[in-house]
């Protein structure tokens, strides 16, 4: 989820893709899928984390 989250952070979300999560990692694209169903997926769970990070604060 972090590799997913620099990504969105470098070049936004629609740059995400499990390919490119994969090589930042440094593991085979099919490992996500051990994970994550999908990319939208991965999305949707970066994104929760971030939100319950943020709400952390307050």
């Amino acid at each position: 989820m972090e590799a997913a989250r620099a990504i969105i952070i470098a070049d936004g979300a629609a740059a995400v893709s499990t390919t490119k999560v994969a090589k930042q990692v440094g593991i085979a694209q099919s490992n996500i899928y051990i994970y994550f169903k999908n990319k939208d997926e991965l999305l949707i769970s970066v994104f929760q984390h971030e939100q319950a990070r943020v709400k952390a604060f307050f």
